[in-house]
């Protein structure tokens, strides 16, 4: 498939457009975004994205390993307060620490990741 400058389109955004977005917001991130990886793709592709502030986060994020990327993968976005704790990913204020530990966690696994982080204040 081309382009409207006759180019090739890669394959990971021909993938992408598979994807129903009804407005068109998802897409254009989705297009814009760097895949490294399948992993990364299938997040994307299974993710309900809620609003553009989760998008925005999934588009700056960068997956450093497949541990984070099934994190990404189970999370359910609840609040935008939510959403502003992992975006910024270091917790540099006590609300955030504290938002952290009345969490509910569904599973071990990210409770574990949670404990390897290194806080600012305790």
């Amino acid at each position: 498939m081309f382009d409207k400058n006759h180019q090739t389109i890669p394959q990971e955004i021909l993938f992408c457009l598979n994807i129903v977005d009804e407005d068109q917001q998802e897409l254009r991130i989705l297009k814009k975004k760097n895949f490294k990886n399948s992993e990364e793709l299938r997040i994307l592709k299974k993710k309900n994205f809620k609003n553009s502030e989760e998008l925005r986060i999934l588009k700056k994020k960068n997956f450093k390993n497949s541990e984070e990327l099934r994190i990404l993968k189970k999370k359910n976005f609840k609040n935008s307060e939510e959403l502003r704790i992992l975006k910024k990913k270091n917790f540099k204020n006590s609300e955030e620490l504290r938002i952290l530990k009345k969490k509910n966690f569904k599973n071990s696994e990210e409770l574990r990741i949670l404990k390897k982080k290194n806080f600012k204040n305790s």
